[in-house]
């Protein structure tokens, strides 16, 4: 167990103990891998299977060194910041199976700690560390059984995390198994698809829209946001915090006035504190909201209402400047998805992954963009350079805002006066072309030409 070297000796010690003869034997070895792989009530060491212990609590057990513990003692057990911080780290270890790195999985195991204990709180007893990890990560037992399976049974069963199909800049393997032990559909996942990345397609919510209306499948929603403290004074230095937050929906998005979205619905900070937030029994049902045409309201919400502007995260048409967060919106679990004082969001990336296949609309991309590179360099003036990712968002060709988003990169184009008639043949042949890949794109580049 090269991944988890701290484990494989308490793994040892915990075989001795559970042994009669204070051996590890064969049969010991059976035993105790029975109960870190089937049901309780299949365990052939009395012990554990008197006390109805689940894998979780077992794994909890062998961290902490209570090898063989009586269920009574167990519950009185205090629990320090340090052995949470072990635990985790342990935990998301498994995902890198059969990898020695000790620098790995350190930032997400800190902050789930952190999470875990009250601001003040040094310890914290069994029973409420069990019921944390119980409301917060339903799929623990998964992880557990299919990592032992896997180094000690049978090689062939997964643990591995889902494969990205480009790289991201908000998501990484660490948040990648936080979703694997919180979300069912990131279960036996093969591959996530990048469906919209402001770092790609700039701040555009029309991109983003687009991008959602046409993706049929589960997606996930990332964003970062960034606070500046301090720096008030000139003795002051400003220190920017910077937070994850987010929501998922296993709905496709619908685009009006109506909340789409199901009780698999949720929000979550994952930086600097973890918190998820899902849907209240007794709560509204207004899980999530697309609009980008109807009525004065556009953007992209979670909870709230479609017209109380009481959303728990919402992204407006404006990225930068209108969107915001909630502590309390009335359908998810109250809780700060940022800081308990922060409501106005400064966005500085937006990720969107589908769990479904290729974003259509990325494939249309592709296909249009072709096409308008073409046209860009028959008919616009030389850049500078050559736009790289970063360049190319600052761009020109691609406007943050949404009341110049007139021709989606191809108003330079369309709006330059003086055409020669050939020119304009060739355009329009060009244009009709891009239109079978992309008729919205056509749409709105004809009004300008109007």
């Amino acid at each position: 167990m090269p991944e988890n070297p701290g484990l494989a000796v308490k793994l040892y010690h915990w075989m001795r103990t559970v042994s009669e003869t204070g051996l590890t034997t064969f049969e010991t070895f059976v035993g105790c891998m029975e109960v870190l792989i089937k049901n309780s009530f299949e365990y052939h060491i009395d012990h554990y299977r008197n006390a109805r212990f689940d894998k979780f609590e077992v794994f909890l057990a062998i961290s902490l060194g209570h090898y063989k513990a009586e269920r009574e003692d167990i519950l009185l057990t205090s629990i320090s910041y340090n052995q949470v911080l072990t635990f985790f780290k342990e935990l998301f270890n498994m995902f890198n199976a059969g990898i020695a790195d000790e620098h790995s999985n350190s930032i997400v195991p800190k902050l789930l700690a952190t999470s875990v204990f009250r601001y003040g709180q040094n310890s914290i007893c069994w029973r409420d560390f069990v019921l944390f990890i119980r409301l917060n990560f339903p799929y623990i037992d998964n992880i557990i059984r299919a990592y032992f399976t896997n180094r000690f049974i049978n090689k062939s069963v997964p643990i591995h995390l889902p494969v990205v199909s480009e790289t991201p800049s908000v998501l990484n393997t660490e948040l990648l198994s936080l979703f694997c032990l919180t979300n069912s559909s990131f279960q036996n996942l093969p591959q996530l698809h990048l469906v919209y990345s402001t770092a790609k397609y700039g701040k555009n919510f029309n991109n983003l829209a687009a991008s959602l209306k046409t993706y049929d499948g589960p997606t996930l929603l990332l964003i970062k946001h960034s606070e500046v403290t301090g720096g008030n004074t000139p003795r002051s230095r400003a220190n920017k915090n910077t937070y994850v937050c987010g929501g998922f929906t296993k709905a496709p998005w619908k685009d009006g006035q109506h909340q789409t979205g199901s009780w698999e619905t949720v929000v979550f900070s994952l930086t600097p504190r973890f918190r998820l937030c899902t849907p209240r029994p007794d709560g509204n049902q207004n899980f999530a909201f697309l609009n980008t045409k109807h009525g004065s309201k556009i953007g992209l919400g979670f909870g709230g209402g479609s017209n109380d502007g009481n959303y728990k995260l919402w992204i407006d048409e404006n990225i930068t400047s209108g969107s915001y967060t909630n502590e309390d919106d009335g359908t998810f679990a109250k809780g700060a998805l940022v800081e308990p004082s922060v409501t106005k969001l400064n966005i500085e990336q937006i990720e969107v992954w589908g769990l479904s296949g290729e974003s259509n609309f990325l494939k249309r991309f592709r296909r249009a963009e072709g096409d308008e590179n073409k046209i860009i360099r028959k008919t616009a003036p030389p850049l500078r350079s050559s736009p790289g990712k970063d360049s190319f968002v600052e761009s020109k060709i691609m406007p943050e805002e949404p009341h110049q988003q007139k021709g989606f990169l191809l108003e330079r184009t369309f709006s330059m006066q003086n055409y020669g008639s050939n020119q304009q043949r060739q355009n329009s042949v060009l244009l009709k072309q891009s239109t079978q890949t992309y008729a919205p794109l056509y749409e709105r580049v004809s009004s300008v030409q109007k």
